[in-house]
């Protein structure tokens, strides 16, 4: 991408507010949100269908981004053992792929499938099933997050990765059929080897293998994609695991020259999506919030699904 389209100055945000409840009804039915643009408010037109899902027409002004031609992106944030709400989601995607002039179409998993939620082995296996489906002229992309990282860390070595059962580990194992493990502050290290033991005799090992093969990064025309993120201040061929799966400070305070590109990202919960001069924030907290996002990219649009959680 050529510097002369990086024109957004560098303190340019774009957050989404809702200033008018939204309900939804049997019929289709038209809300106003309002869209706060460094100060101005800009009132665009929202649909909300009986599926309950909300469509964001949110593309900014003089956005410098593309995809690839006639290419149209789907990329879904982070999941965290929600089956129904996945479900709903590509329900949704389905539904909006109805309409539109594109010969190719992408939908990419953020990453962290796991963990947190009540149906999280349930969700590798779906995700699974569909990796191996062949649909012509459609493509998925599933990245690799930090919670998946951990469960297979967690397997390698338990003691070093206890922190994986604080952070929605014990939710994960449990649907993998290790139940009623104790909160980790009563935990002896014995426990956690008993338990990285039991995981790796229950977790089915095409789960591990789709695991162990996530990718860490994709690129499509002006748009990176990465769980966290990455660091700005080393070129894309050099990012490490950690930028990638677990990068915050450094990434979401960026503050320096115009990138040429623009990183699509979950894994820092945002109470809303949010589009910055460099990056698209897409983890809406799911199992925090109650919201599945989606930002959908086609030539220089953007624009957000969002579904509610259905899964309680």
């Amino acid at each position: 991408m050529a510097d002369s389209r990086s024109v957004l100055p560098l303190s340019r945000s774009f957050t989404i507010v809702s200033r008018l409840p939204i309900a939804c009804s049997k019929e289709r039915s038209v809300v106003v949100l309002a869209f706060d643009i460094i100060g101005a408010k800009l009132h665009q037109k929202c649909l909300i269908n009986k599926e309950n899902t909300v469509v964001f027409p949110t593309t900014p002004a003089n956005w410098p981004y593309k995809t690839s031609a006639k290419t149209r992106i789907y990329a879904i944030g982070d999941i965290h053992g929600h089956l129904k709400t996945l479900k709903a989601m590509h329900l949704a995607i389905d539904n909006d792929m109805q309409n539109g002039d594109f010969d190719h179409v992408v939908i990419l998993y953020i990453g962290d499938y796991i963990d947190r939620g009540p149906a999280n082995a349930e969700v590798v296996e779906y995700l699974l099933r569909m990796s191996t489906e062949q649909v012509e002229g459609l493509t998925r992309i599933f990245l690799k997050g930090n919670h998946e990282n951990g469960l297979l860390d967690f397997m390698e070595a338990p003691l070093q990765r206890r922190d994986y059962l604080v952070y929605g580990g014990r939710e994960t194992l449990q649907t993998y059929g290790i139940p009623d493990i104790p909160k980790v502050e009563m935990l002896l290290p014995a426990d956690y080897e008993r338990y990285a033991e039991q995981a790796k005799n229950l977790v089915p090992q095409a789960h591990i293998e789709f695991m162990k093969n996530l990718s860490m990064m994709w690129q499509n025309g002006d748009y990176v994609f990465a769980h966290a993120g990455v660091n700005p201040l080393k070129p894309l061929n050099q990012q490490s695991d950690w930028d990638l799966m677990m990068i915050r400070p450094g990434f979401l305070d960026y503050t320096g020259p115009a990138l040429p590109y623009c990183v699509v990202h979950g894994h820092t919960i945002f109470e809303k999506p949010e589009i910055h001069h460099y990056r698209i924030a897409i983890d809406t907290g799911l199992y925090q919030h109650g919201k599945l996002t989606c930002v959908v990219l086609e030539d220089e649009n953007v624009r957000f699904l969002q579904v509610k959680n259905a899964d309680y």
